[in-house]
């Protein structure tokens, strides 16, 4: 993989992962927008966005697959 190609992989993992919170709880939307966000910019890494959904989302479980 070149550099373009993880950047694109990890743009459809963080984009996967919002769809999916707001998918699981609409109420959460404008919360997991400022996380996606953050992440965006460079401020969390991709575990903390990931921890930061299943907080607001209260389910870990919904997010395991972006465990790795």
């Amino acid at each position: 993989m070149d550099i373009n190609e993880i950047k694109m992989f990890e743009q459809k993992m963080i984009d996967s992962a919002f769809i999916d919170a707001v998918d699981y709880d609409p109420k959460v939307a404008a919360r997991a927008v400022g996380a996606r966000k953050m992440k965006m910019k460079g401020v969390c890494s991709f575990n903390e966005y990931i921890g930061y959904l299943q907080t607001i989302t209260g389910n870990a479980k919904l997010f395991w697959k972006y465990q790795f």
